[in-house]
């Protein structure tokens, strides 16, 4: 119920603008609703008063990752991680970000390094999986989504990851039944 809780975040702002935590999720509300441009507003606001809030540095990324505007998204997360050098977040975003542009090499550490700080976040080890997908570092990733599936076995995009390894080694037959799988479960 966005529409909603766009009108509450409005009316709290609108008696105290110093909420930033308003600020937050009313920049949620927005990019969830298409409305990037007030989103964006919305976080540059908190950053112009606290230019080290994590949370506004992150969301921001988030929402230029959306629009393709990598450099932009590292240098947020960087800024976010001299602050806070353990958010996972902006190691994942930094990682994607080099793994989007098959700069596989880059996107290693940062998303070994999210998974040293969040080991046990699946969306993490499926990010490692696939960046040794793209080193071609097969027996790596299989494991790593072999232990997905087997604690998951719906998880989304762990069968896709899963076809998209036997593609690489050009074993089509299982690639074709991980992806039918994937299509069946989404």
């Amino acid at each position: 119920k966005y529409p909603e809780a766009v009108t509450a975040l409005e009316e709290v702002i609108n008696e105290d603008p110093a909420v930033l935590q308003a600020r937050l999720l009313l920049s949620t509300c927005y990019n969830k609703l298409d409305r990037r441009p007030e989103a964006i507003e919305q976080l540059d606001t908190i950053l112009k008063e606290n230019p080290d809030n994590v949370q506004a540095l992150i969301s921001l990324a988030n929402i230029l990752m959306e629009e393709g505007k990598n450099e932009d998204v590292i240098t947020l997360c960087k800024k976010a991680l001299a602050v806070d050098n353990r958010n996972t977040q902006a190691y994942t975003l930094i990682g994607e970000v080099y793994m989007e542009i098959n700069d596989h090499e880059n996107a290693l550490p940062n998303i070994k390094k999210s998974v040293e700080i969040q080991p046990k976040l699946t969306q993490n080890l499926q990010n490692l999986a696939a960046c040794y997908i793209g080193l071609k570092q097969y027996d790596e990733a299989k494991k790593i989504l072999d232990d997905i599936l087997k604690d998951t076995p719906k998880f989304p995009f762990a069968h896709f990851h899963i076809g998209l390894l036997h593609e690489e080694q050009k074993d089509f037959e299982k690639a074709l039944t991980a992806y039918e799988k994937e299509v069946e479960f989404y």
